[in-house]
């Protein structure tokens, strides 16, 4: 049902984007990209089995990259600034830097925590102030998808993927080199639903004897990041 009505809501956005474009007179599509750095927030993933008892995995990671690409419309509104409407997919990567099972330090063999990211964004860019510096605000909703794949312990794994509804605000700065290129830089904050990721294998909870180990469980998860980046837009 969620993703049904964020559905409606994007192609909403999108017709919503081509009708101002078709009224308006002298305003922009423009394109871009950035990159930048990801931090990638610590992680609880817990579940709870009649047989296996509590899991707990809690990870903290390395910081990672952003990649992202976006294609949008600027309305100018002259005195009272400008405001923005763009479609975003942006790739987020993290290694874990470590990893504790149910309070026991583990050793990680292998990790790679992926995602990829699809939004609809509205902007307000503050353009009234200086001729070349824009400060601007912005929010945008959509989803994530998280390709988890993080091998640790005795044999132990989090080999799974969800997808997942996303949210994310941002504020940022841009400089006008010309007037068509845009350079900018920008922090955001990306939160979403929880994902649910399955764990196969490995130690078992004090208490839970062989069993504890060789169940599959599915965990509840978290992901959540912040990131900088620098980037470009062309508007035509």
């Amino acid at each position: 049902m969620r993703r049904n009505v964020l559905s409606v809501l994007m192609a909403g956005a999108a017709t919503a984007l081509l009708a101002g474009a078709a009224q308006a007179e002298g305003n922009n599509f423009y394109v871009g990209g950035s990159v930048g750095l990801n931090f990638l927030e610590d992680a609880d993933s817990v579940s709870n089995t009649v047989a296996g008892g509590l899991r707990r995995v809690e990870e903290d990671f390395d910081t990672g990259a952003v990649i992202s690409g976006f294609v949008g419309y600027s309305w100018d509104l002259a005195e009272r600034g400008a405001v923005r409407l763009e479609g975003e997919l942006s790739y987020r990567t993290n290694d874990t830097d470590s990893l504790v099972f149910n309070t026991a330090p583990q050793n990680v063999v292998s990790d790679d925590n992926e995602s990829l990211s699809g939004f609809v964004n509205a902007y307000y860019d503050f353009t009234q102030f200086s001729d070349r510096f824009h400060p601007y605000l912005g929010a945008g909703i959509g989803f994530t998808h998280i390709d988890k794949n993080v091998v640790y312990g005795g044999g132990a794994n989090i080999n799974d993927e969800d997808t997942v509804f996303a949210y994310q605000f941002i504020a940022g700065v841009t400089y006008k080199a010309t007037d068509q290129f845009d350079i900018f830089v920008e922090g955001r904050y990306l939160g979403t639903e929880d994902p649910d990721l399955d764990r196969f294998g490995g130690p078992g909870p004090a208490g839970a004897g062989g069993l504890g180990g060789a169940l599959t469980t599915t965990q509840e998860s978290e992901y959540e990041s912040i990131s900088a980046s620098i980037g470009v837009r062309y508007r035509f």
